[in-house]
């Protein structure tokens, strides 16, 4: 079943709170001096209602109820005949429910969709990596001053390429990206666009919120160009709604606000080397570098 029992049983639970008398004996005719346990007032108009709940018709306060053995038995038949009526109330909602997904499963939740649930906490950092990344921050802030490079406009930029790339994967629209993807990450999406198509699988993905976002590591690489990039990992907090069908067009799986973190890196150049006519085997002087003017971010890594 699409919903879980749990949920259900505590919407026919709080139900069976609200229950009066005269709702319970139409369950089965059972007659009102049976039902009924006397109270120490001497009224047998006392009713055993669901879930262990007992009223007097006098409201003469009492608190203890006397009963006898057959009092007892039939409201023990009263309880079974509760709890089996529940059990038939949450099965008929569930296959009504099913079969409506059955029928058409693109308006699996669109009527009321469920509010998402709160976004889980971020994944916490160790303390010597906090240290490193916050001392490789401030590292850049003296390259790039702000407003060329702070830490928190790049969150916000990172956060919007996140949702950027996200709808160019729903949309199977790779190449808008342009040059914010490197082209490896660009290679990756095309070839899980390619992956479900093979499958003849249709899926559909909704970004329903960005929770938050954190940088989780930074770090320096040289390549074989001798040029000095910095990268920056970024933990998202994200809300998807998916759902895959099968090739006739039939409800595969369907997760509905399902929270995940994934990791991506972003990159950016930081210098290049210099090469200059005094440079050679005989120079030991250090190697002069170029700083970029400011950083052009690209997304190089999707880690999970």
């Amino acid at each position: 079943m699409l919903h879980a029992t749990r949920d259900a049983l505590k919407r026919c639970s709080g139900a069976l709170w609200s229950w009066s008398a005269a709702q319970v004996r139409q369950l089965q005719p059972l007659s009102r001096q049976a039902c009924a346990m006397r109270c120490v007032c001497g009224t047998r108009s006392v009713y055993r209602l669901p879930l262990h709940q007992t009223s007097c018709s006098r409201d003469c306060g009492a608190r203890s109820l006397r009963g006898t053995a057959e009092d007892e038995r039939v409201s023990g038949q009263l309880d079974s005949l509760l709890w089996s009526r529940l059990v038939q109330t949450v099965s008929a909602k569930d296959s009504e429910q099913d079969a409506a997904v059955a029928r058409d499963p693109d308006n699996v939740g669109s009527s009321t969709p469920p509010p998402p649930p709160p976004p889980p906490p971020l994944s916490s950092v160790p303390l010597w990596r906090q240290l490193k990344i916050r001392w490789h921050l401030l590292q850049l802030q003296r390259v790039w001053p702000p407003p060329v490079f702070s830490p928190d406009e790049f969150l916000k930029g990172a956060q919007f390429a996140f949702q950027r790339v996200c709808a160019a994967l729903i949309e199977k629209d790779i190449d808008a990206l342009g040059d914010a993807v490197s082209d490896q990450v660009a290679k990756a999406l095309r070839e899980t666009i390619e992956a479900y198509e093979r499958e003849n699988m249709n899926v559909t993905m909704q970004v329903e919120q960005v929770g938050g976002a954190q940088i989780v590591n930074t770090y320096g690489r040289y390549d074989f160009e001798r040029r000095l990039f910095v990268d920056i990992d970024v933990e998202f907090v994200a809300c998807f709604s998916t759902i895959w069908k099968k090739p006739d067009g039939s409800l595969l799986k369907h997760e509905q606000n399902v929270w995940r973190k994934p990791v991506w890196c972003f990159e950016a150049l930081l210098a290049e080397r210099i090469d200059s006519p005094s440079s050679g085997l005989g120079s030991i002087g250090m190697p002069q570098m170029r700083i970029a003017p400011e950083p052009e971010w690209q997304l190089v890594h999707i880690l999970n």
